[in-house]
């Protein structure tokens, strides 16, 4: 039996219940930089309550990029911008950032980057200095061809879309050591495709949300579980969750469980229109760009140590506090940012367009009138 199409009220444009998610995901990877880039740590034993949040954390990063893709995917096709709009936004969000940090860091004295660094940065920085950019950057290229593909399928052929990606994507890795079809903008598209089928189409369960919160703590529980499981011998011994591979994994099934989870958890309370969480939610690339910025990255968890607080006491005081002074700060510029670079550079692409639309309708009207002559008279 044919599952009905989504409302149009399910077809809002930003809602600020996927915006609080966004906040979310995007607190998730700080979190998750917080621990994995922390330097190594010593566990005394495990399974203990500093192995189990190590745990969480070092999945929270690829909980939190799957989830953000995954909101990305669900407003596919309803993007008020343009797509030129979109892409150029995000070339020049980048690209300022970027150069901005660059400039920071060189008079901090933190940072002498090389002439081939600044010509990067300013050709192809979504490309050079973010792993998640280059993959979400691509997506977004396609992305036109991406929607036109996703309206022309039927329901049927996208549950087998989504059958086909779980098989090759999710359950084939976890049996074999390499899957050849594996990649970051592939799968980056494969949660698009799985999203849009929630915004598309009323999923079982969808109006009981607090079960898909449930599936979320599966995801998370069976996930720890294993890593204690896998990671039991790393007692009394320097050891760093970047070397937690399984926990890592983009593709690793307990992480889609706790994204997937989450995000239909979210998209389906009822929550009111708000302006601030919205507002907010636009923040969140910021604060991963400025935040995990190869360079930054390096000098603020090296000026942070949270691995040598790992074993003190107050270590989930000094987590706290860190991720979310990281959060709040980046937050902030993110804002600034937004206020004196972005609002500017959309403003002007505006009037350009409107300025070329213009052009070409009076050219097309003069073109249509045979009694006026090359002058306009």
């Amino acid at each position: 039996m044919s599952m009905p199409v989504a409302s149009p009220a399910r077809k809002a444009a930003r809602n600020s219940n996927l915006e609080l998610l966004r906040i979310v995901f995007m607190a998730l990877i700080v979190f998750h930089h917080f621990v994995v880039h922390g330097g190594d740590v010593v566990f005394a034993s495990r399974p203990s309550l500093h192995s189990i949040i190590v745990d969480v954390a070092t999945m929270a990063g690829q909980v939190g990029v799957d989830g953000f893709v995954l909101v990305t995917g669900y407003f596919f096709g309803k993007a008020k911008r343009s797509h030129a709009l979109r892409t150029a936004s995000l070339y020049w969000q980048t690209t300022t950032y970027g150069l901005i940090i660059m400039a920071v860091l060189v008079v901090g004295g933190v940072w002498q980057p090389t002439a081939r660094d600044v010509w990067q940065t300013v050709v192809a920085s979504p490309f050079v200095w973010w792993w998640f950019m280059s993959a979400y950057m691509a997506l977004l290229l396609l992305s036109p061809a991406l929607v036109v593909m996703l309206e022309n399928l039927s329901q049927r052929l996208h549950l087998y879309t989504i059958a086909a990606g779980l098989v090759l994507f999710v359950l084939l890795p976890q049996f074999v050591d390499v899957s050849p079809f594996m990649g970051y903008l592939s799968w980056f598209a494969y949660l698009s495709i799985l999203a849009n089928y929630a915004a598309r189409y009323r999923l079982p369960g969808q109006d009981r949300p607090w079960l898909w919160l449930v599936l979320a703590a599966v995801g998370l529980a069976a996930g720890c579980a294993r890593a204690e499981w896998l990671y039991g011998s790393a007692v009394g011994v320097a050891w760093n969750p970047q070397n937690a591979a399984e926990l890592l994994g983009r593709n690793y099934l307990p992480n889609l469980l706790c994204a997937v989870g989450l995000f239909m958890f979210f998209s389906g309370l009822k929550a009111r229109h708000s302006k601030l969480v919205n507002w907010l939610g636009g923040a969140t690339l910021g604060v991963y760009l400025i935040h995990d910025h190869p360079q930054v990255r390096a000098w603020l968890w090296g000026w942070l140590q949270p691995g040598a607080h790992f074993e003190g006491r107050g270590y989930y005081l000094y987590a706290l506090a860190c991720v979310a002074g990281v959060y709040a700060a980046t937050t902030a510029l993110s804002l600034v940012h937004e206020q004196l670079l972005m609002r500017p550079f959309r403003w002007v692409w505006r009037r350009a367009a409107l300025a070329r639309a213009d052009a070409k309708a009076r050219a097309k009207a003069v073109g249509a009138d045979p009694t006026q002559g090359s002058d306009g008279r």
